[in-house]
């Protein structure tokens, strides 16, 4: 969703708001070389109805975070799985500590029904890259493709020539080199090889096969 930013023009007032108590310091952590989930920390300008004003941590969570749940998110570069800690201020958040009585201007302007804020929340995030391994489950078969379902949610599909070598189709299932049908349910390790954001709510995943 855009949100106006306010000009230097336009008649501006400040409602305010209790701020919720924060922790005096965050954390970002940076995703391993094969672990495709992250943690991080991020400041949104966003926009408080007026029927939130007298709840606005809940409202704007409701509105503006929990939506965005298992969906892709394009500022995050992945899909989001949870958030924790949400909590409001006037500027972005610098991580200096807060007193728990500060209170909270939000900016109105002109003859907007809403009014502006800053809302921050630590969120865990799905990010897989080329390299990342993920676990999964075999769930569908071809001649030309292996199906997996990975953390129960995210579809990833194997082509062919992504199997290890010895791996046959005997025109019903797959079987590994040394013979043994792949049934679906055969947990399986798998590399990721490119993904593609489809639309606003998910992944498609390419990987080759690893563990198997």
């Amino acid at each position: 969703m855009g949100i106006p930013q306010a000009s230097a023009s336009r008649k501006e007032s400040t409602k305010i708001h209790k701020k919720h108590k924060s922790s005096k310091s965050s954390t970002t952590a940076k995703p391993t070389s094969t672990s495709p989930f992250t943690t991080l920390t991020a400041s949104l300008y966003v926009s408080l109805s007026p029927c939130a004003n007298a709840f606005p941590l809940e409202g704007l969570c409701a509105e503006h975070l929990s939506p965005h749940l298992m969906t892709y998110h394009s500022s995050f570069n992945g899909v989001v799985l949870s958030y924790s800690n949400p909590r409001i201020s006037s500027s972005p958040e610098d991580h200096r500590p807060q007193a728990k009585t500060e209170k909270v201007l939000a900016r109105s302007i002109d003859e907007y029904a809403v009014t502006f804020l800053w809302l921050t929340a630590d969120f865990l995030v799905f990010r897989p890259e080329r390299g990342s391994l993920l676990d999964g489950f075999v769930n569908l078969q071809s001649e030309s493709m292996l199906g997996l379902l990975c953390y129960n949610y995210f579809n990833v599909a194997i082509a062919r020539e992504g199997l290890p070598e010895g791996w046959n189709w005997d025109g019903e299932s797959w079987n590994d080199a040394e013979g043994n049908p792949v049934g679906e349910g055969r947990k399986v390790k798998c590399k990721v090889e490119d993904f593609v954001a489809s639309g606003g709510e998910g992944l498609s995943i390419s990987a080759t096969l690893v563990d198997g």
